[in-house]
């Protein structure tokens, strides 16, 4: 077979393909009990378009040849798309001979008949040879279909969605994908009697004469009762886009991955319902039931295997966020939490709550490390002052025997009469974070994993909520600390490489698409509140044994979320520590985080200025010149001795308020009041540029912007998640201006 014709005979049965998925998926009034197979059968189609996106089906190249693209066999690409194709069209007529409409609305029998009849003139005796291509035409509940259609209806009846909803609902691939074929159709309606087409030209038309109902399958609805029928569609369909996927090799294998992994985000972001979400849960874990066991984790299959799992995990976050809501919502209204009718499983709580066992709570068995500057190591703080210290570490006591070592962050609970609802819903909103902190996540979503949380006022008498968190593997309190980020800007010797610094970007960046992508904002980003586990040296070693103090700039961990709560919950009332406002959207500067002054935009605009201070290695007051240095840190006293083996702290920025308000002007070149360009500086950016390459530079100039055209092409409004819609484009956006960007420097 001609490459070129095989590679266009592949477009066009990947195209009819794609309106049979189309079609099946979008049936109205699917049964409860086959709705999670909807589901499985909307992966499928977005896994075929992300094989066709990678393979470069969709976005043709110049001279594009099946054998270039893949180096496969063509003649096989197209049996298994044909096959496909033929298993979705046995799956659409057997719906239709249960009594199917299968004509658009708006489209009169007679035209339609007259449509038919003109097309088949180009197409005559070819209907034989792709099953399931012509049928419609011959179909009589398809030419009677506008009268039953009516008979159906009512008054009340919703209106049919339109494809482009109808697309939104299932992926921005599967809207992309539908735009460039009508691009491409208006430029083969051009080229059409070129040359080099003249030997397709017949199988282009006889594919046109798949009825539009295809595209516009809103109209038609389910009345199909055989389950059996859509099980066995589905486990036919997953093995033949399984083959497609091992014909994929090298860069287009992880090419198809990325794409696969957006779209999964896409669909958890479309995803609101509680049912849904636990659909979707359980259709991932069926289908990482069926690739069996992998002992290989770095093979195809235990990539694969890898990625439903991460999904999954994405979706558990975000129905826990959702399970919060709904029982938050009865408290409001005075109701029972218990009565919501939810299954047990989307209320189950893992995490441990420790306080008073009267209270149904585990007793704290937890032995603290000494904090502060000149304590004895040995000599244990007690649990008085424990609370005044920032992220104190020691030691927990699961079992005789056995201790953990972990740290602790600290809450400010709020000022609630005992037994309030007001008491109520702070212990539930905090009880669901710590569980969502809890629960499994991706190696991509770089957070500490709580293990429990505590209610102070049992323990240490104190208004405040402490979530537990379990330190890193291999970690020794006394050889090993907690060190932040900001503390580390500016020390020389603690300097990461080029290579690492864009790679510790792009981990912050990867942790902030996955909490955006089940509607979690951090609202807290920082870099006081990045973390490394930092080795200092063991005190038992004689000092002249003693090695370097060390860390892994590869290995943060976003923390500090006593802000954070899902969007489309308010905020836990905290005492505002503003001394980090230079970090904040300048227009919420000084306000407590609320659901009506939070948005994903703002939390990637203080993810802009962490990425800028990784760049330069200088926290920002510094880069802006808001402020001189207390003397530099980078030779041997950074490391004080005596019995203190932590780095000196830096005081947090001390900035005007004005002067916090205006630094996005002054990084952004809008605002020239800015005490660096008194002192003739290069702006920070242009600077950045210099330091770091094109790329990151642009990444950071659009998490700066934020909104519009320059930003991620949304506007500041509170519908980032309330709207699927702009949600998913705003997650487009930042993968494509900052994700891609950074993926792409070259070191």
């Amino acid at each position: 077979m001609d490459p070129l014709s095989a590679f266009e005979l592949a477009q066009v049965v990947l195209d009819n393909t794609v309106r049979l998925f189309k079609f099946v998926s979008a049936l109205v009034e699917y049964p409860e009990e086959c709705e999670k197979h909807r589901l499985q059968l909307i992966i499928e189609y977005n896994r075929v378009l992300a094989w066709a996106k990678a393979a470069g089906l969709i976005e043709v190249a110049p001279g594009s040849s099946l054998v270039s693209t893949l180096g496969t066999n063509a003649t096989e690409l197209i049996t298994i798309l044909a096959r496909i194709q033929w298993l979705l069209a046995e799956f659409r007529d057997l719906n239709a001979r249960y009594g199917n409409e299968l004509v658009p609305s708006g489209i009169s029998p007679a035209k339609e008949k007259e449509k038919d009849s003109k097309e088949n003139k180009d197409v005559k005796g070819n209907s034989k040879d792709v099953k399931g291509s012509g049928k419609d035409s011959k179909d009589p509940k398809g030419a009677s279909g506008a009268s039953s259609s009516k008979e159906k209806s009512t008054s009340a009846e919703p209106k049919p969605a339109t494809d482009q909803a109808l697309l939104s609902q299932i992926s921005s691939l599967a809207l992309s994908y539908d735009q460039s074929q009508k691009e491409q159709k208006l430029k083969i309606e051009v080229e059409e009697e070129a040359e080099h087409r003249r030997g397709t030209n017949h199988i282009r038309r006889f594919f046109r004469t798949t009825k539009d109902v295809v595209t516009h399958p809103s109209r038609v609805r389910w009345v199909m009762v055989d389950k059996e029928a859509f099980e066995a569609l589905l486990l036919d369909l997953h093995s033949l886009t399984e083959r497609l996927h091992e014909l994929m090799r090298g860069y287009q294998q992880s090419k198809m991955d990325d794409i696969i992994g957006k779209t999964y985000r896409e669909m958890i972001l479309a995803r609101d319902g509680i049912g849904e979400l636990r659909d979707m849960v359980d259709v991932l874990g069926k289908m990482m039931e069926g690739m069996g066991v992998v002992t290989d984790g770095e093979g195809l299959v235990g990539r694969k295997k890898k990625m439903v799992n991460d999904v999954q995990d994405l979706v558990r976050l975000k129905k826990m966020a959702r399970v919060s809501e709904e029982l938050l919502s009865r408290l409001h209204l005075g109701q029972d939490p218990a009565t919501s009718g939810l299954e047990a499983s989307d209320t189950e709580i893992t995490v441990v709550q420790f306080g008073d066992p009267e209270k149904g709570k585990k007793d704290l068995g937890l032995s603290f490390e000494p904090q502060d500057v000149g304590h004895n190591p040995y000599d244990a703080p007690s649990y008085v002052d424990i609370i005044h210290y920032n992220r104190p570490h020691g030691y927990l006591f699961v079992d005789p025997g056995v201790e953990v070592p972990v740290w602790i962050e600290w809450k400010p609970m709020g000022n609630h009469a005992e037994g309030s609802i007001e008491e109520k819903v702070a212990d539930l909103r905090t009880l669901t974070l710590a569980e969502m902190l809890h629960l499994p996540k991706p190696d991509s979503l770089h957070v500490p994993e709580c293990i429990g949380y505590l209610d102070a006022r049992d323990d240490f008498g104190a208004d405040m909520y402490g979530f537990i968190f379990k330190a890193g593997k291999g970690v020794k309190w006394l050889a090993d600390e907690i060190v932040s980020l900001y503390n580390l800007l500016g020390n020389e010797m603690l300097k990461p490489s080029l290579s690492q610094r864009v790679d510790l970007a792009l981990k912050l960046c990867t942790t902030v698409l996955n909490l955006h992508s089940v509607n979690w904002l951090h609202k807290g980003i920082f870099s006081d509140n990045v973390i490394f586990y930092f080795h200092s040296f063991d005190w038992d070693t004689e000092p002249e044994k003693r090695k370097q103090p060390v860390y892994d700039p590869g290995k943060p961990l976003l923390c500090g979320f006593g802000y954070s709560r899902p969007e489309n919950s308010k905020t836990t009332a905290r005492s505002l520590d503003t001394a980090w406002d230079l970090y904040r959207w300048p227009a919420i500067q000084r306000e407590h985080p609320t659901d009506q002054n939070s948005r994903k935009t703002y939390d990637l605009y203080s993810l802009g200025l962490v990425l800028l201070e990784i760049g330069h290695w200088k926290p920002l007051d510094e880069i802006l010149c808001l402020k001189k240095l207390e003397p530099s840190s980078n030779g041997d006293d950074a490391f004080v001795p005596s019995y203190a083996h932590t780095l000196p702290e830096r005081k947090p920025p001390s900035v005007s308020l004005q002067d916090s308000k205006n630094a996005r002007g002054w990084l952004l070149g809008t605002e020239f009041s800015a005490p660096l360009f008194k002192g003739k500086e290069l702006s920070p950016l242009r600077e950045l540029r210099n330091l770091m390459g094109d790329r990151y530079s642009r990444a950071v100039e659009r998490c700066l912007w934020a909104h519009g055209e320059k930003g991620f092409g949304v506007e500041d409004l509170p519908d980032q998640s309330r709207d699927s819609g702009v949600g998913i484009r705003l997650q487009e956006a930042f993968t494509k201006y900052v994700i891609e960007e950074l993926q792409g420097v070259n070191v």
